[in-house]
């Protein structure tokens, strides 16, 4: 999960600080990486799992902020375009039934997702492309709202 940005537009300042923080950030990384037992004696799990939201058809429903807002849930965050989400679950401790202890969980956070879902008729699909997909389904008209997004395109579209 990535962390929200206020805003969609950045001035060369702002770049310069960003790549000076993320190479830091790289730095203290490799550091960790390389000191023995980096972890802890503990191990743990995680999995996310990405969404469609399809109609009965198969066919995509933008409404992922909208499910997100009644979910309620900062597990649940937003994909690119507006008919995609992305549960990542809790870490779990790895001892005794740890797989299990994910799909519990997986389970429960599909069953609140599609129920929510249903009140814009839609439902969860998790698959990697969805099949149904048509060339309308791409575009800025699909992708979700918000200042991260806004951000990548107007980068991509400066280096276009």
């Amino acid at each position: 999960m990535g962390i929200a940005i206020e805003k969609d537009q950045f001035t060369p300042e702002e770049f310069s600080r960003f790549s000076g923080r993320l190479n830091e950030c790289l730095e203290v990384l490799k550091a960790m990486l390389e000191e023995p037992g980096f972890g802890g004696d503990s191990r743990s799990w995680g999995a996310e799992l990405e969404l469609y939201l399809v109609d009965n058809a198969g066919r995509v429903v933008n409404c992922n902020q909208e499910v997100i807002a009644a979910a309620n849930n900062p597990l649940l965050t937003p994909e690119l375009n507006r008919y995609n989400l992305e549960y990542n679950s809790m870490p779990v401790e790895n001892h005794d039934s740890p797989l299990t202890v994910l799909r519990k969980e997986m389970d429960l956070a599909l069953q609140n997702i599609a129920r929510l879902s249903k009140q814009h008729n839609a439902r969860p699909v998790g698959i990697g492309i969805l099949p149904t997909l048509r060339v309308e389904d791409f575009g800025l008209d699909n992708m979700t709202d918000i200042p991260r997004y806004r951000a990548l395109t107007n980068q991509l579209r400066k280096a276009g």
